[in-house]
């Protein structure tokens, strides 16, 4: 039996999958090779560890070719 923090739901995004919620409360699972080559801003809140953590997806990203842009120029906003 697993185990899950309180007010987790269990619903999890599998590894190397970004969640997306719409506007229709639906949401979408992508895989980051699906953002190969896509403009993208990334929107950070937080403690230092979110940033820091932001600075890793971005190495990530501009690793697959991905452009870090401002929101209005963005594809994909994270």
């Amino acid at each position: 039996m697993v185990k899950h923090p309180p007010n987790d739901t269990g619903d999890h995004t599998p590894a190397g999958s970004v969640r997306l919620p719409t506007a229709r409360r639906e949401s979408i699972a992508i895989t980051l090779e699906d953002l190969r080559g896509r403009r993208i801003y990334i929107e950070s809140y937080g403690c230092t560890y979110n940033h820091a953590d932001t600075r890793r997806l971005e190495a990530i990203l501009e690793g697959l070719g991905c452009r870090l842009t401002g929101p209005d120029e963005a594809e994909t906003v994270i």
